[in-house]
């Protein structure tokens, strides 16, 4: 294996919580980095990214739109990318046609392959026989794998890949920058954040916030960070509730997130489909108990059950017999709040790096035992 190993990282587009990740894997004495983004930013997405110091190199921009805001990335010129990087190892991100060119590419120059994905089983499940077929003939031409959970690990199993060839690479945002203030600073009862979508649940919140207003016999206010289509369905369910008081405040860039957060006693994350969600990392690090659906990916790891959060069937009863409890009990709101902390100071942008740099060097020495004689 090369003591330095180039490696190519495609990538989708630029992405807040990825960008500092890739800088730091670059930053690894062994690693020589390019990012070879797909496209400058998804139609679905409104954030700002500021460049990150890895060498990054942009494709020309071939997109295919399938609605419910899936899109296929059709970059046909990443071959020729490739052959000006010579890469040692390529990390694809799924199985876009671009990641399948990507693949074909490594097949033929030998160099080691490492798949970067987010699935899991039960994100996987509603998959058609097709795109069964393309995981199992990917995985005959993939080293090592990344994700960023217990649940993506097992995913990987499922397609073959042993024990020496998964590495977690958690999902993480920038803990410090999330202030944690104490229960008495805390402008709002609820918090939900998000795209305002379907899969979201939207919805959801606004029934449990109004209906925990009425058990509580009190005003009660809810702050809505996030954009979509269902905003204004949002405000007419609002309006059933007299004493439910919502705050809309759009889509909010990364550095406007951790006040809003900071801002909330809990947080409502009642996702129907979500192999991991951020929000519940940007929340535990402002201290803010999660009150997650089974649903997303970060339940049971990240937010476990009486351990940073509750983790709750999508019962609407039961959410808010949970929102009552913790927006009157104040001892447990306290131990719920510095739970959370705790648990998501293992999941940082350095911790990402490790995993990734791990199944880098995995996919190399891989790599270098096939090119030997």
């Amino acid at each position: 294996m090369p003591g330095v190993l180039r490696v190519a990282l495609v990538h989708k587009m630029p992405t807040p919580y990825r960008v500092p990740v890739f800088d730091l894997v670059d930053d690894q004495p062994d690693a020589d980095v390019t990012v070879v983004y797909s496209s400058q930013r998804e139609p679905n997405r409104r954030w700002t990214v500021a460049e990150g110091r890895a060498r990054s190199v942009y494709l020309t921009e071939r997109l295919l739109n399938l609605g419910e805001n899936k899109y296929v990335h059709l970059n046909w010129g990443v071959g020729r990318t490739l052959r000006g990087i010579r890469p040692h190892v390529v990390m694809t991100n799924g199985y876009n046609v671009t990641d399948l060119l990507v693949l074909l590419h490594a097949r033929r120059t030998g160099a080691g392959v490492v798949c970067q994905i987010d699935g899991t089983p039960d994100s996987e499940r509603t998959l058609t026989p097709v795109h069964r077929l393309v995981r199992r003939l990917a995985h005959r031409w993939t080293d090592a794998y990344a994700g960023p959970s217990e649940k993506s690990l097992e995913l990987f199993r499922s397609f073959g890949a042993t024990e020496h060839q998964v590495f977690w690479s958690p999902l993480a945002v920038d803990n410090t920058a999330f202030p944690a203030p104490p229960l008495e600073g805390r402008e709002f009862d609820l918090l939900f954040s998000g795209r305002l979508t379907d899969v979201k649940n939207p919805l959801f919140a606004v029934r449990v916030a109004g209906r925990t207003a009425e058990r509580l016999g009190r005003r009660v206010s809810l702050l809505v960070t996030g954009s979509g289509e269902l905003e204004e369905a949002m405000r007419e369910e609002a309006r059933r509730f007299p004493a439910l008081d919502v705050t809309f405040r759009g889509f909010l860039q990364q550095d406007e997130l951790p006040s809003a957060y900071a801002s909330a006693k809990v947080f409502l994350f009642p996702t129907t489909w979500d192999p991991w969600g951020l929000v519940a990392n940007e929340a535990a690090a402002a201290g803010t108990p999660t009150i997650i659906s089974p649903a997303a990916g970060a339940a049971d790891e990240l937010i476990r059950d009486g351990e940073g959060g509750l983790v709750l069937p999508l019962d609407e009863a039961h959410w808010v017999d949970a929102a009552v409890r913790l927006l009157r009990d104040e001892d447990e709101w306290r131990r719920l709040s510095t739970g959370s902390r705790d648990r998501v100071a293992d999941y940082t942008w350095q911790a990402a790096a490790d995993g990734l740099a791990a199944a880098i060097r995995a996919a190399g020495g891989a790599a270098a035992a096939r090119a030997r004689p």
